[in-house]
């Protein structure tokens, strides 16, 4: 798919931690990947990746599970950040990797929505998890129904 995101978050370029889209499946689950090849001239880090920034490339994953425009043209639904619990830091990466970033719904209760999120470098091996849960607008949630 190797879609550009740009379109798809509210955030300017400096702050967009997801570079592309892998695959999507809209409402169920996204992959998409964080290239630090390619952006290790504009985040400044010394060898390894601020935790706060592989943070917020997993929540703006989980943000691109609903945003989007849907098939009949209304625009994307407005989502808040709730809360981020169960995060597990298992390694920092290094400033010259590209990182897999997975999200999936896991719980739905109207009008939040608990999303499953992890990091992973390109060879596998796990650099965080944890779980992402935001605020749907109502108006959205009785459009999709």
């Amino acid at each position: 798919m190797n879609r550009i995101v740009e379109p798809r978050l509210p955030h300017g370029p400096e702050f967009r931690f997801v570079d592309r889209v892998i695959e999507n499946q809209p409402g169920r689950r996204v992959v998409a990947c964080l290239d630090l090849v390619e952006r290790s001239r504009r985040i400044a880090c010394s060898g390894t990746l601020p935790d706060a920034f592989l943070l917020e490339a997993m929540i703006q994953t989980c943000g691109l599970l609903f945003n989007g425009r849907s098939s009949d043209g209304e625009r994307p639904p407005v989502l808040m950040v709730v809360g981020v619990d169960r995060v597990r830091w298992h390694r920092s990466p290094g400033e010259r990797e590209r990182i897999i970033l997975r999200s999936r719904i896991g719980k739905r209760f109207d009008p939040f929505m608990r999303c499953r999120c992890t990091a992973r470098r390109e060879d596998g091996s796990l650099l965080a998890s944890g779980e992402v849960t935001l605020r749907i607008e109502p108006n959205y949630l009785s459009r999709a129904k």
